[in-house]
């Protein structure tokens, strides 16, 4: 089912790149070693963003208005230092984050001065990175195997039951 909801929103955002979990993997493992600032955008709300999150993801919500979105870019990737940055947008399956990208792309196009900047949507987002146990962190920055599921359809949808958590306490409730 998650293959046919990454379909379906590559097809809706046609000009939105993709970057596959295992790609992004591989970036955020070398990023240290190379002159690109790999910036991960979680676009989810505050409360799934606090049960789990990618490592050194931010948080944008993705009905930010353009000005909030400049003053993030502007927070965020001017003193990176970097020659190349990389923004990858993530929510639950990659709606959010694609409407976010797109935002963030069409901002970027109108400075001159961000032409070393890739915006992707990350394919299956949180979902398929923790389907695939992948690294996650909670609001206190521990390392998790779950996510807020955003709610009972999606979660059936997208996130193995196991992977499930509304509240960010022990699974054990």
């Amino acid at each position: 089912m998650l293959s046919a909801i990454i379909w379906s929103i590559k097809r809706k955002f046609p000009e939105v790149k993709n970057i596959s979990t295992d790609d992004l993997q591989i970036k955020l493992e070398r990023s240290k070693a190379t002159d690109v600032q790999v910036l991960l955008i979680d676009s989810r709300m505050k409360d799934e963003f606090d049960v789990s999150h990618l490592y050194q993801a931010k948080l944008l919500d993705f009905k930010s208005e353009s000005t909030q979105i400049k003053e993030f870019l502007d927070t965020n990737v001017a003193s990176s230092g970097k020659s190349k940055i990389e923004i990858v947008c993530y929510c639950s399956l990659g709606y959010r984050s694609s409407v976010l990208a797109q935002k963030i792309r069409t901002i970027l196009d109108g400075d001159s001065n961000q032409e070393s900047v890739e915006v992707y949507n990350l394919e299956g987002s949180i979902f398929k990175w923790a389907n695939e146990d992948k690294l996650l962190k909670n609001e206190k920055e521990e390392s998790i195997d779950y996510v807020h599921p955003f709610n009972t359809f999606w979660g059936l949808l997208g996130l193995n039951l196991s992977k499930w958590n509304w509240d960010g306490g022990s699974k054990e409730q």
